[in-house]
């Protein structure tokens, strides 16, 4: 959770909720967002956008990547989308079985 609490403004929302066959895990961290056009490449390997450079000057671009293929290997999901009205979400849902 590192990323979403470096954004700009310090703070992230941490939501949980059990929906049918899942547990929804959502960061939101009230920061800038993303452009649209670069939330597709994010898990990339190797992809930093401007913000995460200067925010944070020791990261690779894997760390994404390596979680979502994580929660994948595990029948869950990891998602990123920009917020309406600000920050960017990631959600994670493991699955239900996977959860316990």
């Amino acid at each position: 959770m590192d990323p979403a609490l470096d954004s700009e403004l310090k703070r992230a929302e941490i939501n949980v909720r059990r929906i049918p066959g899942w547990v929804e895990i959502s960061v939101l961290d009230h920061g800038p967002g993303v452009p649209e056009d670069a939330v597709g490449t994010l898990f990339q390997p190797y992809v930093r956008l401007a913000h995460g450079r200067t925010s944070n000057g020791s990261g690779l671009g894997l760390g994404l990547g390596i979680a979502r293929g994580i929660a994948e290997a595990h029948g869950g999901q990891l998602e990123l989308a920009n917020h309406p009205e600000e920050g960017l979400v990631a959600t994670l849902r493991p699955s239900d079985e996977a959860s316990g």
